[in-house]
């Protein structure tokens, strides 16, 4: 979502379920892509930071990006793509991607 009092910024919140019962993964790679209204990629953003899940378990986390002086408002949605994971043996980054659409709030809950 676009915070109104900081119109440059884009703040991703997202959940990460996993939804195998026996089995911990560890997401080590996560890409936001932010479209235009086009949908071609403004910005490209990684995320590296390694995120253990436990088996049946869920982590809620938030990603931002400052867009600098020239705003956000050509931002209308972002694709999020798990990029590498371990602890599975088969994985399909493409069927991993979701996307958004960038709303205006204060919070995504508005």
């Amino acid at each position: 979502y676009r915070d109104e009092s900081k119109p440059r910024i884009i703040r991703n919140s997202f959940t990460l379920d996993n939804a195998m019962t026996d089995y911990p993964v560890t997401i080590t790679k996560m890409t936001i892509e932010y479209l235009k209204e086009d949908y071609k990629v403004d910005y490209t953003q990684d995320l590296t930071d390694s995120i253990n899940l436990a088996a049946s378990s869920s982590y809620a986390g938030t990603a931002d990006h400052d867009f600098g002086s020239g705003g956000s408002s050509h931002i209308k949605s972002t694709r999020m793509t798990i990029v590498t994971l371990t602890g599975v043996v088969f994985f399909s980054s493409a069927a991993s991607a979701k996307t958004a659409q960038v709303t205006d709030g204060p919070t995504p809950e508005s």
